[in-house]
């Protein structure tokens, strides 16, 4: 749907919630600086549910490929309270680059095949929608935009670069 850079997420978060018709994106995919990630994902939190509320519906896991399924299976249970339920999936290397190389050993060929079956489980499970006042925010370091992963986050909702140019020359 939509890829922002950090400094528009309070506008565009701000202008979605005050169009009544308009509803949340059912996925935010923020990458990039550390400190800009945690600041655009409290404010991603503070849109979609009260802090009071966050002690039942809200889990974070680790974005390693072996949770992704764990967290899409509770992103698809019905919430404890009312009002949804936020899964995070925070640092997961399913967007970057995959190695590549002609003497690639076992444990890396492992994790890549495990990190392939993680991204199918997760392109499945946006396909296939989740239930009402359900969301799904994954943060990294970094992402291959070229990756098809990639491409479902950026159709079905709403990513935020929170990258900062490096380099001696001015951006």
């Amino acid at each position: 749907m939509t890829a922002i850079k950090h400094n528009e997420v309070q506008r565009h978060l701000k202008r979605l919630t005050q169009d009544a018709d308009a509803v949340p994106y059912p996925v935010y995919l923020l990458y990039g600086e550390e400190v800009l990630t945690k600041e655009a994902l409290q404010t991603v939190l503070n849109v979609l549910m009260p802090a009071s509320a966050r002690q039942y519906s809200y889990e974070t896991w680790e974005g390693s490929p072996e949770n992704v399924f764990a967290a899409v299976q509770r992103l698809n249970t019905y919430a404890l309270l009312d009002g949804g339920k936020v899964v995070a999936l925070l640092d997961s290397p399913l967007f970057s680059a995959a190695q590549r190389g002609t003497a690639l050993s076992e444990s890396i060929r492992q994790e890549q095949s495990t990190s392939g079956d993680a991204c199918e489980i997760l392109m499945s499970a946006l396909s296939d929608k989740f239930p009402d006042n359900h969301y799904l925010i994954m943060t990294a370091a970094a992402v291959d935009k070229r990756r098809r992963l990639y491409k479902v986050m950026e159709k079905t909702g709403l990513v935020v670069d929170c990258s900062v140019p490096q380099g001696d020359r001015q951006a």
